[in-house]
């Protein structure tokens, strides 16, 4: 790796570190002023401690980001387009096509047009947790992309999110009930081991999220699996068959992408070693664009051309996915070279976009900056939470205008409801909203029996208001966001931790340990806005996506009728009742809904114009056409 050495972007002698205030009565300006001088390999090495921070870290981190939003900074907020009514895209099962994303326009050369060779390094905050399988991909998003690049699936998604056929002929016929879903599958497609994939192999794939004999695999699909799905068969070596106990809408977009894997390989694996098998972190057969070559945990993941792929070559001879600890470093990397792609922060993009070599891309994505509350009863947190108007209180206790200008750059709004803006079920017309209002968050606690005692801090039959707010660590809008948190909700008199962890961790703990009093975490949606897998109580259990533990009978009923609806019109009808209750209940806060800002060399061909919305994390259809224009 070349030593170069490089001013820290967004570390400032003036305690900002990433916020970059100088000039708190206007929009902020981000600025790279620096003592130190730093290696990107000095960045990349610097540990994510899971610690508490100090008043001496908030103060170095944030003073003068706080500061912008406690002086009452008058700050306009950018509003994300209102979304299209989609159209229909499979017989009997539509699939939602949202706005075009929005991306810089630029000629993609075909893979013919590039030379055959080269290596695409991209920087990515994060790092593989468990498992490059399909079969147990989480909601980590390093993992998701690595498993998608090695294991094709049925179908996969364009940019605007129609589904496309990939080891499908086509998307399936669908029956008069709703309750068969027939696949062909492409001939002549291989695994990297010159094996064929057949039938067999998605039947297998299947079983794992479903039979008896694999409940106890790390898959965090059983539970909609066991609500809905009947069975899965191949009539012959190129036709699959799914049956369904009652229609299930959401099955093509949300359960058709998964990669399949070598029933050659695992077939004769039990559930318990399915979990513990060498094949998770060294995937040595594939049927993807590429074929595992290296996992140096903590430090980098490399694929290498599948010779053999089905739809054709990529032009790369390897593709390289290095950790880093910051999207600060992120930024850093395409300076230097070292890396060629990745997710930049908000608070540099201004200035990476005066960089020659790099071209700076952003677009709206389906996703939101969630705050969760612990609801768990048996959780230590969940008894400063379970009344509502507290959860409410903490929401309209935050002014998150100034702080998505402030904190994001702009790159984020508000958010409203637990449904993405960029979907086609979103409702604008969701109520309650919570605009920021100090007085009546005090009234809210007040109502609930949080009083203030002599120290200013609220208590409750002898508690006080007093919780961690855990978050992960690598990008700063979000770092600088908790300690904005923590400033604001004191002024009500709520007494708040900020603690960060690095994102495996936090993805720990959202999905299995919950050991959580308050959360701030991002989820991404795909284009199908199903929201089973975060609200239904099925899913509350450890290995699930309901980090809360919310239960209500009432979100589950709305839920499964939504579910069981193939016409989207009578099921956004239904999403739009279940928005206002969730806005209501709140048992989370959708904070903010983000855009994503992509750095890319200018030496990449094939990034910037094809990925967007929904293909930016499942890459298949476009990033075979990806290469490097100089061939190194």
């Amino acid at each position: 790796m070349r030593a170069n050495v490089v001013r820290c972007i967004g570390s400032c002698a003036g305690g900002c570190e990433g916020a970059g205030l100088r000039n708190l009565t206007a929009r902020c300006t981000p600025v790279s002023v620096c003592n130190r001088r730093c290696t990107l390999a000095d960045m990349m090495r610097r540990p994510l401690h899971h610690r508490v921070l100090t008043r001496r870290d908030i103060l170095w981190r944030s003073a003068r980001a706080i500061g912008a939003i406690g002086t009452g900074l008058v700050l306009a907020c950018t509003q994300t387009p209102p979304p299209e009514t989609p159209p229909t895209s499979a017989p009997n099962a539509p699939t939602a096509r949202p706005p075009k994303p929005v991306s810089a326009s630029q000629p993609t050369p075909t893979a013919a047009q590039l030379p055959k060779s080269g290596h695409l390094v991209e920087g990515y905050v994060g790092d593989v947790r468990a498992s490059m399988l399909p079969l147990f991909s989480g909601p980590e998003v390093a993992g998701f992309i690595i498993n998608n690049l090695l294991f094709d699936g049925l179908l996969n998604s364009s940019a605007n999110g129609d589904l496309v056929p990939l080891l499908a002929t086509s998307l399936p016929t669908v029956s008069s009930d709703q309750l068969t879903m027939t696949f062909k599958l492409k001939p002549g497609v291989k695994w990297t081991d010159g094996r064929d994939v057949t039938a067999d192999d998605v039947v297998f794939t299947y079983r794992v999220f479903s039979a008896p004999e694999y409940k106890e695999a790390n898959t965090t699909r059983r539970a909609d699996f066991d609500q809905y799905f009947d069975s899965v068969s191949a009539p012959d070596p190129l036709t699959v068959v799914f049956k369904f106990k009652q229609p299930w809408a959401p099955f093509l977009t949300w359960h058709c992408q998964y990669g399949i894997v070598p029933r050659h390989i695992l077939g004769n694996l039990s559930a318990q070693e399915l979990n513990t098998t060498e094949f998770n972190i060294k995937p040595t057969v594939s049927n993807g664009m590429f074929k595992f070559s290296s996992w140096d945990k903590g430090q980098q993941v490399v694929l290498e051309r599948n010779p053999d792929y089905h739809r054709g070559p990529t032009p790369l001879d390897s593709y390289t996915m290095k950790v880093l600890a910051s999207s600060t470093a992120v930024a850093s990397g395409l300076q230097t070279g070292e890396i060629d792609m990745g997710i930049i922060d908000p608070t540099v993009a201004d200035q990476m976009k005066s960089e020659p070599r790099v071209t700076v891309t952003d677009y709206s994505i389906a996703a939101i900056i969630y705050l969760f509350y612990q609801l768990d009863a048996a959780k230590p947190g969940s008894k400063f939470f379970s009344d509502k108007r507290v959860r409410q209180a903490l929401l309209y206790a935050l002014d998150r205008n100034k702080m998505a200008q402030a904190l994001f750059f702009g790159a984020a709004t508000p958010g409203d409801s637990i449904i993405p803006p960029i979907t086609w079920a979103y409702d604008p017309g969701v109520t309650p909203k919570f605009p920021f209002d100090r007085t009546r968050a005090e009234q809210l606690l007040d109502e609930a029996g949080w009083t203030r005692d002599a120290s200013g801090t609220r208590a409750k039959d002898g508690t006080a208001l007093q919780f961690e707010l855990l978050a992960a660590a690598g990008s700063k809008p979000l770092e600088n966001s908790v300690v904005s948190i923590q400033e604001q909700w004191q002024a009500i008199g709520a007494s708040v931790t900020p603690k960060l962890v690095d994102s495996n961790t936090l993805t720990d703990v959202s999905t299995n340990t919950r050991a959580f009093d308050a959360m701030i975490s991002q989820r991404n949606m795909p284009q199908d806005p199903d929201p089973s897998l975060q609200w239904s109580s099925s899913n509350a259990g450890p290995g699930g996506f309901n980090s809360t533990g919310y239960r209500n009978p009432a979100a589950d009923k709305l839920i499964q009728d939504a579910n069981a609806v193939f016409d989207q019109n009578r099921r956004k009808a239904i999403y739009a009742q279940l928005q206002n209750l969730l806005a209501d209940d709140l048992p989370a806060a959708p904070l903010f809904v983000p855009r994503e800002i992509v750095g890319v060399n200018k030496r990449v061909q094939g990034v910037v114009g094809a990925m967007g919305t929904f293909n930016r994390l499942r890459r298949t259809l476009w990033f075979n056409q990806v290469g490097v224009s100089d061939g190194k």
